[in-house]
């Protein structure tokens, strides 16, 4: 898409979410602005992402963000992939589960997924399931998680080679279990007390 079609989050005329002309692309301004950058280089999987979803009868956020980490990966032929991008209804592709058109799970376990989280999954704002344990995932756990994933129930990233900060996790107050064993996480922060709902950790 061209630079020149982005309308500014600071223009009072830019459409709300509401509005039937919203384009999928205006919507991940409004909603994912970290996006942008990765969007002015072809070769990022945020572009090649919005270059398939954008192909779709139908483009949709659940689309994109879901197309993202796939291009996120760097081996793309992990087990029991062949029903990624091969149809526009994410919810025929393996590991995600929806309620109507809504993505409510993604379980990638154990199919040795090599990825880092992409801030896109926030985008999900129905999930209440990520489980991604046993794969060779890396970097870190979005910040963006905690402020959008709200009805996250389970996290369950155990067995990967994550690290780095975990404050925004303690916003996550639906969460009922949460494993991060076996990672490079070094310190458990003190706002994991404000998950009053965890059983499992």
């Amino acid at each position: 898409p061209s630079s020149g079609t982005v309308t500014s989050t600071k223009d009072p005329t830019l459409p709300t979410l509401a509005s039937t002309d919203v384009t999928l692309y205006e919507k991940i301004e409004l909603l994912s602005p970290e996006s942008f950058p990765a969007l002015e280089n072809a070769t990022t999987p945020q572009a090649r992402a919005l270059e398939w979803a954008l192909a779709q009868p139908t483009p949709s956020l659940e689309q994109y963000s879901l197309a993202t980490l796939h291009f996120s990966s760097t081996n793309q032929n992990w087990i029991n992939n062949n029903e990624w991008l091969a149809s526009s209804n994410v919810c025929q592709w393996n590991g995600i589960t929806c309620n109507g058109d809504n993505v409510t799970q993604i379980d990638l376990s154990n199919i040795n997924l090599a990825s880092t989280l992409p801030d896109e999954l926030s985008l999900l704002a129905d999930l209440q399931v990520l489980s991604i344990s046993g794969g060779r995932l890396t970097g870190t756990i979005p910040t963006s998680y905690g402020g959008r994933l709200t009805n996250l129930e389970q996290i369950i990233l155990e067995r990967n080679n994550l690290g780095g900060p975990l404050e925004e996790i303690g916003a996550l107050t639906k969460l009922s279990t949460l494993d991060i064993s076996d990672n490079d996480f070094s310190a458990i922060p003190t706002e994991f007390g404000l998950l009053t709902n965890l059983g499992t950790y």
